[in-house]
Protein backbone atom coordinates (compact mmCIF):
# COMPACT_ATOMS: atom_id res chain seq x y z
CA UNK A 1 0.00 0.00 0.00
CA UNK A 2 1.78 3.22 -1.25
CA UNK A 3 1.61 6.06 1.55
CA UNK A 4 -1.33 8.00 -0.56
CA UNK A 5 -3.69 5.01 -0.16
CA UNK A 6 -2.81 5.07 3.74
CA UNK A 7 -3.24 8.98 3.95
CA UNK A 8 -6.63 8.61 2.00
CA UNK A 9 -7.69 5.33 4.28
CA UNK A 10 -6.87 7.08 7.69
CA UNK A 11 -8.92 10.23 6.10
CA UNK A 12 -11.94 8.22 5.40
CA UNK A 13 -11.95 6.26 9.02
CA UNK A 14 -11.81 9.89 10.21
CA UNK A 15 -14.57 11.28 8.45
CA UNK A 16 -16.60 7.93 9.23
CA UNK A 17 -15.90 8.11 12.69
CA UNK A 18 -17.09 11.60 12.73
CA UNK A 19 -19.84 10.86 11.22
CA UNK A 20 -20.84 7.94 13.62
CA UNK A 21 -20.37 10.01 16.32
CA UNK A 22 -22.60 13.40 15.20
CA UNK A 23 -19.76 15.54 14.47
CA UNK A 24 -21.20 16.08 11.07
CA UNK A 25 -23.80 16.05 9.16
CA UNK A 26 -24.61 13.60 6.33
CA UNK A 27 -24.13 16.49 3.72
CA UNK A 28 -21.06 17.61 5.34
CA UNK A 29 -19.88 13.89 4.55
CA UNK A 30 -20.69 13.69 1.13
CA UNK A 31 -18.93 17.14 0.61
CA UNK A 32 -15.80 15.33 1.64
CA UNK A 33 -16.39 12.34 -0.63
CA UNK A 34 -17.03 14.68 -3.28
CA UNK A 35 -20.57 13.86 -3.70
CA UNK A 36 -23.58 15.65 -4.55
CA UNK A 37 -25.45 16.93 -1.13
CA UNK A 38 -28.82 15.03 -0.85
CA UNK A 39 -32.06 16.66 0.49
CA UNK A 40 -32.74 16.28 4.17
CA UNK A 41 -28.73 15.59 4.53
CA UNK A 42 -28.27 18.31 6.44
CA UNK A 43 -28.91 16.12 10.14
CA UNK A 44 -26.46 13.71 11.35
CA UNK A 45 -26.45 9.97 10.60
CA UNK A 46 -29.07 9.75 13.30
CA UNK A 47 -31.47 12.49 11.77
CA UNK A 48 -30.29 14.83 14.39
CA UNK A 49 -29.51 18.48 13.89
CA UNK A 50 -25.92 19.12 15.10
CA UNK A 51 -27.68 21.79 17.39
CA UNK A 52 -29.93 19.36 18.73
CA UNK A 53 -27.34 16.63 19.40
CA UNK A 54 -25.17 19.61 21.11
CA UNK A 55 -28.10 20.54 23.46
CA UNK A 56 -28.72 16.92 24.17
CA UNK A 57 -24.94 16.47 24.95
CA UNK A 58 -25.15 19.85 27.08
CA UNK A 59 -27.83 18.22 29.04
CA UNK A 60 -26.31 14.92 29.78
CA UNK A 61 -23.84 16.40 31.45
Amino acid sequence: MSTADRDNAGIYRVLDSALAQEIITINEFRSKLGLPEVTGGDVTIKGNSIESFLQKKKEKR
